[in-house]
């Protein structure tokens, strides 16, 4: 099974259970985060074992959006790095939205962006 970052991913039962887990940064998603969701989409669907998906944050805190703080670092490649991240990150959205099997996303606490 995958290892990621920014994600705790299981599957128990049938279920896999995807937990942003940035806490520290109230779960702000980044260039790296947004690989992994896009990754985490892909083993999902590829995975025939997997009956259910459940997407959550880590707490009680969903995601504020965009890690503004890491946004912030990059400077004049900024353009570039936002398209990366939108690129994933609408990649994972669009792959969790065609799987075969049922997607839940478990709002716990703020969601922004």
């Amino acid at each position: 099974m995958p290892v990621f970052q920014n994600l705790e991913f299981t599957i128990a039962d049938g279920v896999a259970v995807i937990r942003l887990d940035r806490l520290e940064a109230v779960n702000g998603i980044t260039v790296q985060m947004a690989h992994e969701l896009m990754d985490v989409a892909n083993t999902c669907d590829n995975n025939p074992d997997i009956r259910a998906v459940l997407l959550t944050g880590t707490d009680s805190v969903f995601s504020v959006g965009g890690d503004l703080k890491e946004f912030a670092s990059y400077g004049d490649k900024l353009p570039q790095k936002i398209g990366e991240l939108m690129n994933y990150l609408h990649a994972a959205i669009s792959r969790f939205t065609r799987l075969n099997i049922p997607v839940v996303v478990a709002v716990n606490g703020m969601a922004a962006g």
